[in-house]
């Protein structure tokens, strides 16, 4: 772990270099000749990379308790329900996350596993759930299977809440992630403030060495949770959790169910993006963080067309989700000009890139190498805090050469992250799992070659700190599921002041579709 420490920092410090020389040489020259309004644009996005690229290695988890102490007890009282929608799922991959389940050191109270069909699709998952637990291997967690004949992400969700009287906190969980054995237990530790309402988890490839476009995604992926969503959390604002790994205080899933199940764009019902949706729900009661200790393996796509599509839905969720968000908050929140900055990025993209690439050496014969040193420092840069992931048995030599590889990265970004954006706009309509069409099969990693999450960090009993929220559970069962809320054009008043004002009064915002 050292070695990783060590030449990670000194990578992370001479990519820095790079870039501040670059942007010392931008500085210079909008002094000699004067601002133009291309350079305007640049400076804005450098400033922009220099909050998610720099302020992340400012992020600090909030830290565990110490077994014991009064704020352990409080934790432990939380009942956690894993919620777990499957489709078409490797039997080896679901394996896996069962197995990892059991291995939690905080293990959950209740796992559901709703399996989503289609018109003549074959449900496949129980058997393998049932002999799990029949040799003991679920460790007295309260196992749940149930199916939904419908394709529907949210709606499988709602199957597994809807029977569920007793959760304090869901966990959403893809059918193919491993979880690391602390993923549960430091997910956990950010709800020691009554503050959060919701927390999301942060994924590493599990098969990166299958081909070289997994080695492509692999940078790129990571450190948009090291990075993006690290430098948000300081400002106590994700706005958007990682779908297969996050927590919701259940209090938010009873609040806004109903509108979670019929929320619609331009009179069509929303299947996916419960990613989207659910951390602006949590953004409107409270914080929304990033655990980075909280770990889970996942499976990248090993073939392009099965990457497009994934991208694709990723990018349609993120533009209905983001027209939302703008609508509902007020300008005084980071997660509005968060999402703001996203879209107008995108708008002044669409002008500079074509004339960058295209008009101006055609107009002028001049190759644009420039931008091509730029682009190749940036990717650097923000690809730097992979260093720090440390791969057991892996000499650090091998791991920087995968970093080296950045630059062939950035031409997969330049297309996931810019083509496929315009593909995700112009079809956000759409709905489904397409990505799912096509089973990555699981070949088996043993545990002790996997990256290794960061080591827990604990502090003294903070009792200060710590609300009691013993009394959730029992308030929140009497709670009706699914209420209602307003049709389209109802305001959203101010936030309430605490959790247990929230809980007891049950007074509902009125949201707009």
């Amino acid at each position: 772990m050292g070695l990783y420490r060590r030449g990670g920092s000194a990578v992370a410090v001479a990519a820095f270099t790079a870039a501040a020389a670059l942007a010392t040489w931008h500085a210079s020259q909008i002094w000699e000749h004067g601002w133009t309004d291309l350079q305007l644009v640049c400076t804005a996005a450098f400033a922009w990379l220099a909050f998610t690229s720099i302020l992340p290695y400012l992020h600090r988890d909030i830290p565990q308790p110490h077994p014991g102490t009064h704020a352990a007890a409080l934790l432990d009282r939380l009942f956690v329900t894993v919620i777990v929608p499957a489709h078409n799922e490797d039997h080896a991959m679901f394996q896996a996350f069962l197995d990892s389940l059991s291995r939690q050191t905080r293990l959950p109270n209740r796992v559901h596993i709703v399996e989503n069909g289609d018109p003549g699709y074959v449900f496949t998952l129980e058997p393998i759930l049932r002999a799990w637990q029949a040799a003991g291997r679920h460790r007295g967690i309260d196992v749940r299977y149930s199916t939904n004949d419908v394709g529907d992400k949210r709606q499988a969700q709602a199957v597994a809440f809807r029977q569920d009287h007793d959760a304090d906190i869901i966990v959403t969980v893809d059918s193919d992630v491993k979880l690391a054995p602390t993923a549960i237990a430091a997910g956990l530790a950010a709800f020691r403030s009554s503050r959060t309402a919701c927390v999301t988890g942060m994924l590493v490839g599990l098969n990166t060495d299958t081909n070289l476009l997994t080695r492509l995604i692999e940078p790129a992926f990571v450190c948009a949770y090291l990075n993006g969503r690290a430098a948000h959390s300081m400002l106590r604002s994700v706005t958007v959790n990682s779908g297969a790994l996050s927590f919701y205080r259940a209090a938010i899933w009873h609040k806004y169910l109903d509108h979670y199940l019929n929320h619609t764009v331009a009179g069509r019902k929303l299947k996916d993006g419960d990613d989207s949706m659910m951390t602006c729900y949590s953004l409107l009661e409270g914080e929304a963080l990033f655990q980075s200790g909280c770990w889970g393996y996942t499976l990248h796509p090993d073939r392009l067309r099965q990457l497009t599509s994934q991208r694709v839905r990723w990018w349609r969720s993120l533009f209905w989700g983001g027209f939302w968000l703008l609508r509902v908050f007020r300008p005084t929140r980071f997660a509005w000009w968060s999402t703001a900055w996203d879209l107008l990025s995108m708008t002044w993209m669409t002008v500079v890139i074509p004339f960058v690439l295209i008009v101006r050496p055609v107009t002028t014969g001049a190759a644009p190498w420039m931008v091509g040193v730029w682009a190749v420092a940036l990717t650097y840069v923000t690809h730097a805090r992979y260093l720090t992931i440390t791969r057991p048995g892996e000499p650090f030599w091998s791991h920087l050469r995968l970093w080296l590889l950045s630059p062939l990265a950035a031409v997969l970004t330049f297309y996931t992250g810019f083509v496929l954006s315009y593909v995700g706009l112009f079809t956000c309509l759409k709905g489904g799992w397409s990505s799912r069409s096509r089973v990555v099969a699981y070949q088996g990693t043993a545990d002790s070659r996997l990256p290794r999450p960061p080591a827990p960090a604990y502090d003294d009993d903070g009792t200060a700190g710590t609300r009691d929220l013993a009394g959730l559970r029992a308030r929140a069962a009497q709670r009706p599921h699914g209420h209602a809320v307003a049709a389209a054009g109802g305001s959203v008043p101010s936030p309430r002041r605490s959790w247990d004002d929230e809980v007891e009064t049950r007074r509902l915002w009125t949201v707009p579709r």
